[in-house]
């Protein structure tokens, strides 16, 4: 098979690579961790003038339409700097929840503050006791007359401490850890009886745990068909792993190279050890 990236890949890399060696020196990216948002949103607003918050999108919802191989381009050029904007947590995990889920009539609507980078989500799957299964949802979401009560807790919600919107995936049916049964739900940030508290992860990155409690919303927050929320989320929570996988593959490579470089300049006895 031939892996060579096509004049379009290389494009979007050399792309990807001139913004973050603008942008991300080892101390400029000091300095965006230790903001009050975690990240730059100058550097984030010119992602979404370059067009980088579309490629993972499909046409229909106002993307790129670009596949796997296009999302690790990004992904791996984000690596290269360590970047710590919320690429994973709004865009691929959130943003392609919403893509496979929502109607094409509705989708463009919704996704085009996100690709302009001013609307911020976040996907709260992953729970306390799931033991990283994302289909052990023990959060419930259940009818009344004026719409749905949720009440749960959600775990590691990346980009979820600065969120204003939640995608809260909970079981309206059947037992853990089907995959059958569960529903994803369009919760703002200020409802009543959502909490949450945010931090720093170990690789710069946000997140946040939630609380809902008793959290009231309307019948039109749930996003898609009742019990039919599980598709959606592997298609998120794969393109998610590739986008990890390229991104930690763009970090051993810098990794490599800083040490060839100083095996290259180290002396031992007087003597270059390279």
């Amino acid at each position: 098979m031939d892996f060579s990236y096509s004049d379009e890949q290389r494009m979007l890399a050399d792309l990807v690579t001139r913004v973050v060696a603008d942008h991300y020196a080892f101390e400029a990216r000091e300095g965006y961790i230790a903001s009050p948002e975690g990240h730059s949103p100058d550097v984030w607003a010119q992602f979404a003038e370059l067009g980088l918050l579309a490629v993972p999108f499909s046409e229909s919802a106002g993307g790129f339409d670009g596949g796997g191989a296009e999302l690790m381009v990004v992904a791996e050029g984000l690596g290269r700097g360590l970047v710590v904007e919320p690429y994973l947590g709004r865009i691929v995990l959130a943003g392609c929840f919403l893509d496979a889920t929502l109607a094409d009539d509705v989708k463009a609507d919704t996704l085009e503050p996100l690709i302009m980078g001013e609307a911020r989500w976040a996907l709260a799957v992953h729970e306390p006791a799931g033991r990283y299964d994302p289909y052990w949802i023990e959060t419930t979401a259940v009818k009344d007359s004026q719409g749905w009560r949720l009440s749960g807790r959600k775990a590691a919600v990346l980009a979820g401490d600065s969120a204003d919107h939640l995608i809260v995936i909970a079981r309206t049916s059947g037992d853990n850890p089907a995959r059958s049964g569960l529903s994803a739900f369009w919760v703002d940030a200020d409802t009543s009886g959502v909490r949450r508290t945010g931090y720093t992860t170990i690789d710069g990155q946000r997140a946040a745990e939630i609380w809902l409690d008793d959290a009231a919303v309307d019948a039109d927050a749930l996003i898609g068909v009742e019990d039919d929320a599980g598709t959606a989320l592997e298609y998120a929570l794969d393109r998610g792993v590739v986008a990890l996988c390229a991104e930690a593959a763009g970090a051993m490579e810098i990794a490599c190279d800083l040490t060839l470089d100083y095996l290259k300049e180290r002396k031992q006895f007087g003597v270059a050890i390279g």
